[in-house]
């Protein structure tokens, strides 16, 4: 879910998305404000079970992948089932002789609409 001042924003429905077959996968449409910071929230709990050692996260912010969270069957069994872990932007590496990276922050940007989309989507 996506969150603002580690509250969960409202989603809703995307009516147009279409996942391919077995694609685990879905859409959905919040409302922002521009420049607004934002962190998305990952969270596991009962009644899922997880039948492998290890359970990968893939998270997209416009259509590129800013991380790829790891979670262990350890992790997850030592919570009693319950995981949950905030992501909240980009760490880049200070490199050089300083140890440690920076945060660059999610932010919401302003979106450009067109009401003929789907003309346009089939040039």
């Amino acid at each position: 879910m996506v969150c603002v001042d580690e509250q969960a924003l409202a989603e809703y429905a995307d009516d147009e998305f279409n996942a391919e077959p077995g694609a685990n996968m879905i859409s959905r449409y919040i409302q922002s404000d521009i420049l607004k910071e934002f962190a998305v929230r990952l969270a596991i709990e009962p009644p899922y079970t997880m039948n492998c050692p290890t359970l990968g996260f893939q998270i997209y912010v416009d259509g590129i992948k800013v991380r790829e969270p790891l979670l262990r069957k350890a992790v997850l069994s030592r919570g009693g089932g319950h995981w949950e872990s905030l992501f909240n932007g980009i760490k880049y590496s200070t490199g050089g002789q300083q140890p440690g990276c920076i945060l660059r922050p999610f932010k919401f940007s302003e979106i450009q609409t067109c009401e003929n989309y789907r003309h346009f989507l089939a040039i």
